[in-house]
Formats: structure tokens, sequence, C-alpha cells
């Protein structure tokens, strides 16, 4: 368990002089670092039953997004799904930059997914891709946020939108 000390004590173990430390202090501080654990451990869920609800919400998230693109690619190629590969579900602005739903997921094809992970043709591209596929669902919230970093993206090449 790690305990947070106070500058002194930390000082004081440094110094090898451990006499010099207030035992009150360092009762108190182990105490609060104690409470703090003991509180985050009730708090949190095992690993196993997180990793195991993340999977389940991912598996309905990708049920839902398979149903709204009807077997062919979201990205406007049209590709039919299945036919070089299974679709695959794709967190277009990363599941660690935002909670992944089905607004911000779509569905890919094997080498449509490839290369937008890759960012080939472009960024831009990408970004206009999804701005056409959240328009024709009428996912308002998402088109905004793709057209602000399409503005940035465009303003970064020096280009206007």
């Amino acid at each position: 368990m790690r305990v947070s000390l106070s500058l002194r004590a930390a000082r004081a173990f440094n110094d090898g002089c451990a006499t010099a430390l207030d035992s009150a202090e360092l009762r108190t501080a182990i105490a609060k670092a104690q409470r703090a654990s003991t509180t985050k451990r009730k708090l949190r869920q095992p690993k196993a039953e997180r990793k195991a609800a993340k999977a389940e919400e991912t598996s309905a998230i990708r049920d839902a997004v398979m149903a709204r693109s009807r077997g062919r690619c979201e990205c406007g190629c049209g590709q039919v799904l299945g036919q070089f590969g299974d679709g695959q579900l794709d967190h277009f602005w990363g599941r660690a930059k935002a909670p992944q739903s089905t607004q911000n997921c779509w569905m890919l094809a094997e080498t449509c997914h490839r290369l937008k992970t890759l960012n080939k043709p472009s960024a831009e591209s990408w970004l206009r891709d999804f701005i056409r596929h959240c328009e024709r669902h009428s996912l308002l919230a998402e088109v905004v946020k793709a057209r602000a970093r399409l503005a940035f993206v465009l303003a970064r090449k020096g280009e206007a939108p």
C-alpha cells in the first residue's frame, strides 16, 4: 500500500532518523491512506466484472450498428459486408477519447477499416465520409463534432473548410 507522508516525515525517513518523526503524524498519514484505499476497493468492481460488462456493451452496440448498416460498409463505398470478411465495428473517435455509442461507431468493411486506421488517403477524407454518414442517419451532435475537427485539420494544412 502506498502511503503519502508530509514533507517533514519524508525528510526524516530519508535522513535515516526515524526517531525525529512525530508518531502522531505518521499514524494519521497511515490511517488516511488506509481509509482511502478501503473506500476505492469497495466502490470498484472486480476486473473480470468490468471486462464482462464492457464486452456486453460493445456486443449490444455492434448488433445495433450492424442492423443500421443493413449489411453494407457505412463509409460510403457500399461494399457488402461478409463478401471479403465480416464487417468491423469502428469507434470513429477512438475508444479512449469518447465513450462508445451507436452514434460514434460505424460498421466498416475490413479493407476500409484498415485504411481508416492508417488514415489513407487522409484524415480529411475520412472526416468527410463520417460527416456524410452522420448526416444520413441524423446524428447531429456527431456532425457538429466532425465538422469542428475537419475545420481544425484544414486550418493546420492552411486551407479553408
